[in-house]
C-alpha cells in the first residue's frame, strides 16, 4: 500500500509552490521452515519522504528556488536479510532533512545561467541501502540551452 502525491501550484507566470510526498507501508509472508517470523516488514519498501518549495521571481529575468527534501528514518527492516547488509548501518539508516537554493537567470528566451547550493544544513545524507553517504554542502554554476524555443 502507498501514496504518492506531487503538486505544482502556479501563484503567476513565474511563481509556483511545488511538493511531493511518498509513504509506504507493506509485508511480507515468509514460509513456515524460514525460521523467519510469519510475517516481517516488506523488502525495498522505502521510508517516508516528501519535498516542498517555492519559485519566485526577483527581477525581470531572475527567478529564486527554495525548497527543503526530508527522508525519514529506515527502521522496517527485515530479518535477517537487511540485518546482514552491509550498506544499512546497524539500527537502521538515519532519516535526513536538507534544504536548497537555485538563482536561475534567462540570458535569452533558449539560454539561462544558474547557480545552485544544494545540502545549506550540510546534513549526512544515505538513501537506505545504498552504502554511499552523499556530499554535504555543495555548489553548482551551469548554463542550460534549450533549443526547441
Amino acid at each position: 500500500m502507498g501514496l504518492d502525491v506531487s503538486l505544482r501550484v502556479h501563484l503567476s507566470t513565474r511563481s509556483a509552490v511545488f511538493g511531493r510526498y511518498l509513504a509506504m507501508q507493506g509485508t511480507e509472508t515468509n514460509p513456515p521452515d524460514s525460521g523467519r517470523l510469519p510475517q516481517t516488514p516488506a523488502d525495498r519498501v522505502p521510508p517516508y519522504q516528501g519535498e516542498l518549495g517555492v519559485e519566485l521571481p526577483v527581477g525581470p529575468q531572475l527567478d529564486i528556488e527554495l525548497w527543503g527534501r526530508f527522508r525519514a528514518a529506515q527502521r522496517r527492516l527485515n530479518d535477517p536479510i537487511n540485518l546482514e547488509d552491509n550498506r544499512i548501518p546497524a539500527g537502521g539508516t538515519p532519516g535526513y532533512a536538507t534544504l536548497h537554493v537555485r538563482a536561475v537567470y534567462q540570458v535569452t528566451p533558449s539560454l539561462e545561467a544558474f547557480a545552485r547550493i544544494d545540502n545549506l544544513t550540510n546534513a549526512l545524507v544515505l538513501d537506505h541501502g545504498s552504502g554511499f553517504y552523499g556530499p554535504g554542502l555543495s555548489a553548482a554554476l551551469g548554463v542550460s540551452l534549450n533549443t526547441e524555443r
